[in-house]
């Protein structure tokens, strides 16, 4: 049973890097999204290596203790860190023109550095995290800082035309086929 659980898990994500992949591809667009989505991700990716402890319980029950431990507190730190929108397939040098443009359109004044931009009022501090090769990133909140502004400028921002990443679509492709092919060969090695 925690066998077919574990292909249907590996299916899941396969189809869930493809279609990213496939978005991109097709939309021309980056894709931005809510990173408790991403996160969501990773909790199914977690979720066999969850299961397939369980019968060690019996008869080492302080190393599956142990194990469920690690597992909670890397998710844990994963739900921590992994915080307002992420990223997929963007042009790094034209989302940041055009993110700075979309301040200013909105009559922002800001301060920009390297990995934060920082919004005098009302107070707003964003964190970017951007993988320019790949094209992925990732964009947070500040604590204390205006929710409600913070969907406002993503939102603007996602409206407008930005370039997307063209190595992006592909590697997210790849992934999902290999995913994909991987689990095949694992039902069909199964089912004999």
């Amino acid at each position: 049973m925690t066998t077919y659980l574990n292909l249907f898990l590996l299916l899941v994500m396969a189809v869930s890097f493809m279609f990213i992949g496939l978005k991109v591809l097709i939309n021309k667009k980056p894709l931005i999204v809510n990173s408790r989505w991403f996160l969501i991700l990773i909790l199914v990716g977690f979720i066999p290596q969850m299961i397939n402890v369980l019968p060690l319980f019996e008869k080492q029950p302080i190393l599956v203790l142990f194990i469920s431990l690690i597992q909670a507190l890397l998710f844990g730190f994963f739900f921590y860190t992994i915080k307002g929108v992420t990223l997929y397939g963007i042009d790094t040098d034209d989302f940041q023109h055009k993110f700075i443009v979309n301040l200013r359109s909105m009559g922002l004044e800001f301060e920009q550095s390297i990995s934060t931009i920082e919004i005098k009022n009302p107070k707003l501090t964003m964190l970017f995290s951007i993988q320019q090769w790949l094209g992925t990133g990732q964009i947070r909140l500040k604590k204390n800082s205006d929710k409600q502004l913070f969907n406002k400028i993503i939102s603007e921002s996602n409206c407008k035309e930005i370039k997307y990443n063209k190595t992006f679509p592909i590697v997210y492709l790849a992934l999902g086929i290999f995913m994909l092919a991987t689990t095949c060969i694992m039902a069909y090695s199964i089912s004999k």
